[in-house]
C-alpha cells in the first residue's frame, strides 16, 4: 500500500513537470507519509514570496499576492502567527455575500467596508477556514503540550480592508487575499481541498 502510494505520487509529480508546474516535493513527501490522497484542488502558500498558487490537479491555474502573519510562522496559539503545514478547507463561509462585507466571529454582519482607512483588521468578502492534518505540529496538541491546531486557532483565508499591505507579511496569522481575489477563489475550489503552507 505504502509503496503503491509513494509510486502514484511520484508519477502525478512526474506528469506535472511535463506540463510544465511543480507540485513542491516537500509537499508530496508530506503527504505520502499522512496516506491522504492528493485532492483536486490544491493551493500552495509560499510565505517567503508571499504569493499562493492555485492548482487544478497538475493544472496552475491562478497565482495570488497575499499576506502572511506579521509575526512570521509558527504553530502555536496566541502567537498570531501563521502556521506552517498540510491544512484542508474545513469550511467555506460567505457564499453569495457581497464585495467586502464585513464578518465577525465568521457571521456576515450585513456591514460594508466602505474603503476608508480603519485601525481594525477586517474579515472580509470571504472565509476559508483551515484545519491541519498533522497531529501535533498544527493539529491537536504538541508533544509539550501546546496548542497549535490551526482550526481552533481561526487560520482563515479571507479578504482584507488591507490590500496595499499585500505582497508582505502584515496579518494576525492568517492568509488575507484581495477582495475580488477571495471570490473568484472561493467559487472555485471545493470544500475539503488541500492547503500546503511552506517557506521555500
Amino acid at each position: 500500500m505504502w509503496i503503491t502510494t509513494l509510486l502514484c505520487l511520484v508519477c502525478s509529480l512526474l506528469s506535472a513537470q511535463l506540463q510544465g508546474h511543480f507540485l513542491p516535493a516537500s509537499f508530496l513527501e508530506k503527504m505520502a507519509v499522512l496516506g491522504e490522497p492528493l485532492t483536486k484542488h490544491i493551493l500552495i502558500i509560499d510565505v517567503t514570496r508571499q504569493r499562493m498558487q492555485f492548482y487544478n490537479g497538475n493544472t496552475l491555474m491562478a497565482t495570488y499576492m497575499i499576506s502572511t502573519g506579521k509575526n512570521g510562522t509558527g504553530q502555536e496559539s496566541n502567537s498570531f502567527q501563521t502556521p506552517l503545514g498540510i491544512h484542508r478547507i474545513a469550511k467555506k463561509i460567505g457564499a453569495q455575500a457581497p464585495l467586502n462585507t464585513i464578518f465577525t466571529a465568521r457571521e456576515n454582519t450585513g456591514k460594508m467596508w466602505n474603503g476608508q482607512e480603519t485601525e481594525s483588521d477586517l474579515v472580509l468578502s470571504r472565509i476559508l477556514w483551515l484545519e491541519g492534518l498533522e497531529k501535533g505540529y498544527n493539529k491537536g496538541t504538541s508533544p509539550k503540550g501546546k496548542n497549535v491546531d490551526s482550526f481552533n486557532r481561526y487560520i482563515y483565508i479571507h479578504g482584507t480592508n488591507e490590500e496595499t499591505l499585500l505582497g508582505s507579511p502584515a496579518s494576525k496569522g492568517c492568509i488575507r487575499m484581495k477582495n475580488t481575489d477571495v471570490i473568484s477563489l472561493f467559487n472555485q475550489i471545493e470544500p475539503a481541498s488541500l492547503v500546503y503552507i511552506t517557506l521555500f
